[in-house]
């Protein structure tokens, strides 16, 4: 294992050479996420400890930050360690317990990694419990997702539910039009994802925290603010994020008023071929719910997208690293009483990413 300290913009290049790269482990996230109390640290793998060109096996981005008022702090790779495994399980085991020596030395409580991995990999869940890594019981992001493929509007129009076409050409119809308002259409898309967190019940962050979000990535021509108007007035919007082949959806937006113009539909249908011309090949619609679990709340949001023709992709999830068990499981119990409180509606929870 090499920490990384050079440029951003290198260590981008590392993460584009796996054949799954993460928007949450590109330089960009690990800088936003520094500007908001995190710390990263960055390490790569290659078949020779000099190979500085050589293709990576692996590479991780971990998130460090302080445990509330405690004296102590955790580390989370998000959307990572991004492993080329070709299948093969036993790759997983060098970065995996370098990561575990590494957090140890620096006197991480524990360790947490939600890789964008399918659920079906059972060698990969039967090989990290081997290596002491445990499900999570706490989610940082969405364990599940949906994804689309990318392509002309008659082939993305033709996969689609009748319905969702049928929305669409509804949207247009009854005035609805979107536009690309780039930065300049925070202020109104922050308006509209207060109008939603409202109607279903989550915490916001800081305004300034997505502002801070979308005026960066958008300096680099990877995001946007699409707003579907109606006679000038804001109806809904869409955040998309694109990052090597894969674009995210990461937020979306109603107001109260102008619902029956479906203009949420004429948004998303906008983001996907904002994406397409972008160069993505695919669109993960950021979140999914768990196929076991008929009472997910998610499912209603999962027949929006699947109408866009979004597929569910079941994942492996969170999983836990202990290297202090007895402090860990301390602090587990504290969390699991903090979490029956925003069950109850006492704390507000927080959106995510």
């Amino acid at each position: 294992m090499a920490e990384f300290r050079g440029r951003g913009r290198d260590w981008d290049q590392w993460v584009l050479k796996m054949p799954r790269p993460h928007l949450l482990q590109s330089a960009d996230w690990g800088a936003l996420k520094e500007r908001w109390g995190w710390t990263a640290a960055r390490f790569k793998w290659t078949a020779a400890a000099d190979a500085t060109d050589s293709k990576p096996l692996a590479v991780a981005q971990v998130l460090m930050r302080r445990l509330g008022r405690l004296p102590l702090s955790m580390g989370y790779v998000a959307r990572g360690p991004l492993v080329d495994d070709g299948g093969d399980a036993s790759r997983w085991r060098r970065p995996l317990l370098d990561l575990a020596a590494w957090a140890r030395q620096r006197g991480l409580l524990y360790l947490k990694m939600d890789p964008d991995v399918a659920r079906d990999r059972t060698d990969l869940s039967a090989t990290w419990r081997e290596l002491g890594w445990r499900p999570s019981a706490e989610q940082i992001q969405f364990a599940h997702t949906m994804t689309s493929d990318l392509d002309a509007d008659e082939v993305m129009m033709a996969g689609m539910h009748a319905k969702t076409r049928y929305n669409i050409g509804l949207a247009a119809r009854r005035g609805v039009v979107v536009r690309d308002a780039g930065i300049a259409g925070i202020d109104a898309f922050l308006d509209l994802y207060g109008a939603t967190g409202r109607r279903a019940g989550f915490g916001l962050r800081a305004p300034a925290y997505y502002r801070d979000l979308i005026e960066d990535f958008h300096r680099r021509g990877q995001c946007t603010v699409l707003l579907a108007e109606r006679e000038g007035e804001p109806l809904a919007a869409v955040i998309p994020v694109v990052f090597g082949p894969t674009a995210w959806y990461l937020y979306g937006a109603s107001g109260e008023r102008g619902r029956e113009h479906m203009p949420a539909f004429a948004a998303q249908w906008e983001s996907l071929r904002w994406a397409r011309d972008r160069g993505c090949r695919h669109y993960d619609w950021w979140g999914g719910p768990d196929p076991d679990d008929p009472a997910d709340p998610l499912w209603g949001v999962a027949r929006f997208k699947a109408g866009f023709g979004a597929v569910l992709t079941p994942q492996l999830g969170a999983w836990d690293l202990s290297t202090r068990p007895a402090a860990h499981a301390l602090y587990r119990r504290l969390a699991a009483w903090r979490l029956e409180r925003i069950v109850r509606g006492r704390m507000p929870t927080a959106s995510r990413p």
